[in-house]
């Protein structure tokens, strides 16, 4: 039970702080799906240090809260394959695919940068 506690907890706040992201760069920036695009790269850098930093090794409540539960729900792949379709529907075929290019570059890129900084700490 402790568990589905932690993870709800965590997947509250990060639902939360998604929704104020993509307000916040969708509001700045519009046109473009940015706000997917921000929380998919910074979600991926967050879950990298999050799994090499040694203050979390051996931490599975703090791991299902973080990861699973925020991480979980402030990153989406659906959103991004939703906003992909709807470039494809807006004849952006470019943006469309630089969209995805951009998020799986930047996206593995994210994951070993947190790895990375993970080891420093």
């Amino acid at each position: 039970m402790k568990a589905y506690i932690l993870v709800g907890l965590g997947g509250v706040l990060g639902a939360m702080a998604r929704y104020h992201v993509c307000r916040w760069t969708g509001g700045r920036w519009p046109g473009y799906p940015w706000g997917t695009l921000t929380v998919n790269v910074l979600g991926s850098f967050l879950l990298g240090l999050l799994l090499t930093v040694s203050f979390f090794r051996g931490q599975a409540h703090l791991y299902l809260a973080v990861g699973t539960g925020f991480l979980g729900s402030f990153t989406t792949f659906s959103t991004l394959a939703y906003d992909f379709m709807q470039l494809i529907k807006a004849n952006r075929a470019s943006a469309a695919l630089l969209y995805v290019a951009a998020s799986l570059m930047l996206g593995l890129t994210a994951v070993y940068l947190g790895t990375l900084l993970g080891k420093i700490t």
